[in-house]
């Protein structure tokens, strides 16, 4: 499994995400819930997901944002 890095919900633009209807199961978080991430006019697909209720062992996630590394370039500012 792939390394995810997660954001706080604070720190995503405005305006970048958008929702939609996918969500799945981790028996260890619970159910994600995706957004596809619009960005220079082309959109992303599920790009983004969070765990809005994560189970007891994941509370942890709850507030943040985790996005594909494949199609999604994700920079952080300070």
């Amino acid at each position: 499994m792939p390394v995810r890095w997660y954001a706080p919900e604070a720190d995503v633009r405005d305006g970048v995400l958008e929702d939609s209807e996918t969500t799945t199961v981790c028996p260890y978080k619970g159910v994600a819930t995706y957004e596809h991430v619009v960005v220079g006019g082309r959109r992303y697909e599920d790009a983004a997901w969070c765990y809005r209720e994560p189970l007891l062992e994941a509370l942890p996630a709850a507030g943040y944002r985790s996005f594909d590394g494949e199609d999604v370039e994700v920079q952080v500012g300070t």
